[in-house]
């Protein structure tokens, strides 16, 4: 089986930390963010898109190939941020699925036929803390891409935007710090 992996990390940082009297930093006492979701078809086809809610990063994918054949991609939670894949061929055959193997989504975004110029969006609502996106993009050939999302242990996931191009798929994560490393951090209040 031959295998072809395309790869894309982008990582941003939001702001999300609060300062106690004393100048001791202090995890933000607030639930971890919801999660905006969207997707922007400014291509020619129409796509579909899935957005599954994790508890915590997949580290296994199981893709099943339009021939019935399936295979498995590893190491997905060794990547913070955005990982880009696929579309993974197989001998020639395009994916028909890609889901994550070995954890069970908490909640599902389903978008049907976005068509070209127009966007859809949506919110996971009250995500817990280290939830992490799985999601897939199809089009008339099969699975166009498959993307995984997370921000790490120290910050939440609060948007996840695709943008499907007729040059090719761009991805943006956005993270909200929720703790500070107070190693060297600490800093004097005013007053």
């Amino acid at each position: 089986m031959s295998r072809r992996y395309s790869f894309l990390v982008l990582f941003v940082l939001l702001a999300g930390c609060s300062f106690a009297p004393g100048g001791t930093p202090t995890a933000s006492p607030e639930p971890p963010p919801d999660v905006e979701v969207s997707l922007t078809n400014a291509a020619n086809a129409t796509y579909d898109m899935e957005a599954l809610l994790l508890p915590r990063p997949a580290d296994r994918a199981r893709v099943t190939f339009a021939n019935g054949s399936t295979g498995e991609v590893g190491n997905l939670s060794d990547i913070e941020g955005v990982g880009l894949y696929g579309p993974v061929v197989d001998d020639g055959v395009n994916p028909s699925a890609v889901e994550p193997a070995a954890v069970e989504p908490l909640d599902t975004r389903v978008y049907r036929r976005v068509g070209p110029r127009s966007s859809v969006s949506s919110t996971f609502d009250s995500p817990p803390r280290g939830a992490a996106l799985f999601v897939v993009v199809t089009g008339d050939e099969g699975v166009y891409l498959w993307a995984t999302a997370t921000c790490g242990e120290r910050d939440a996931l609060s948007a996840f935007d695709v943008e499907i191009r007729d040059v090719g798929p761009g991805l943006s994560v956005g993270c909200e710090s929720l703790s500070v490393d107070t190693r060297g951090t600490a800093r004097t209040a005013p007053g």
